[in-house]
């Protein structure tokens, strides 16, 4: 389904796109960066939520990244009621959550 879609594409290098300039800032987390715990981000996680924002970008969604402390990002798709975890965790695997409304799954 995303076959077309190219992570080395580098669109997300503009620094007009806060969203991927953001991501891109996760590089600079070194070990302990939250209060002592917190695992260095590895671009390979990095090129991983840069190639998936861009999905959400080119849809329109209202999109949030944030690091994980054990080496993850976990990136937010909302649209309307509707929310959109993707964690990418350090390994490259995925767990995704889905919510409508407040509290509801």
């Amino acid at each position: 389904m995303f076959q077309n879609l190219n992570p080395l594409k580098l669109w997300y290098s503009s620094p007009t796109n806060e969203l991927a300039c953001e991501i891109q800032s996760f590089a600079n987390l070194e070990q302990g960066w939250d209060f002592g715990v917190g695992d260095p981000i590895a671009m390979e996680v990095i090129n991983e939520a840069l190639a998936v924002s861009e999905i959400a970008v080119y849809l329109g969604l209202t999109t949030e990244a944030m690091p994980e402390i054990n080496g993850g990002i976990v990136l937010t798709f909302v649209h309307g009621e509707d929310s959109l975890e993707v964690l990418i965790h350090k390994d490259l695997t995925y767990s995704v959550y889905y919510e409508r409304g407040l509290g509801e799954t």
